[in-house]
């Protein structure tokens, strides 16, 4: 097993990229990123409808305030699979409260989120989606879809523990297409 410890600064992906963390082929991660409290681990934001997948990973330690996603902020098209997402927080700092949440993962305005296979666990945020806050638009393409996957142990200081769901069909109702399955 192999880690990788942030020096404070997000690891940004903006253009297609798989990273695979099974380095001995069993489907369990062998890879941590961790942000050590000190940044947000991951954000996936491109101008260029960027694609990317994460296998067999260990997101932990991220930490944001006053902005969404503690462990991985997304934006763009983001599969995740095999993967754990752990020990990460989203909060708000008192002073600009601009935070909706997303102590795990956040799936932001047009991201398209697939999770299989993946546990979401001891994550928080102050707001809304302790291990996922998803928000967006369905008419701009924003999805989550989760797969036989655990979200457990997650905290929310207003909605939704484990999952909060924001994403509105035309600001009206919320998007049919979230569903998890285990």
């Amino acid at each position: 097993p192999g880690s990788i410890t942030l020096d404070g600064t997000e690891l940004l992906i903006a253009d297609d990229l798989t990273i695979d963390g099974d380095s001995d082929n069993d489907g369990t991660p062998d890879v941590t990123i961790d942000a050590n409290q000190q940044s947000r681990v991951i954000r996936v934001e491109s101008p260029n409808d960027a694609t990317v997948n994460l296998d067999s990973l260990i997101i932990t330690g991220g930490k944001v305030s006053d902005v969404n996603g503690g462990g991985i902020l997304n934006r763009e098209t983001r599969d995740i699979t095999n993967s754990i997402i752990r020990g990460n927080t989203a909060e708000t700092s008192g002073v600009i409260i601009l935070l909706d949440g997303g102590g795990g993962i956040a799936n932001d305005t047009t991201g398209k989120l697939t999770i299989t296979r993946s546990i979401i666990t001891g994550n928080s945020t102050d707001n809304d989606g302790g291990g996922i806050y998803a928000q967006g638009n369905a008419a701009n393409g924003a999805t989550v879809t989760i797969t036989d996957s655990w979200i457990y142990g997650n905290t929310a200081g207003d909605n939704g523990g484990g999952v909060a769901n924001s994403v509105f069909i035309g600001g009206g109702g919320p998007l049919p297409d979230a569903s998890v399955m285990n």
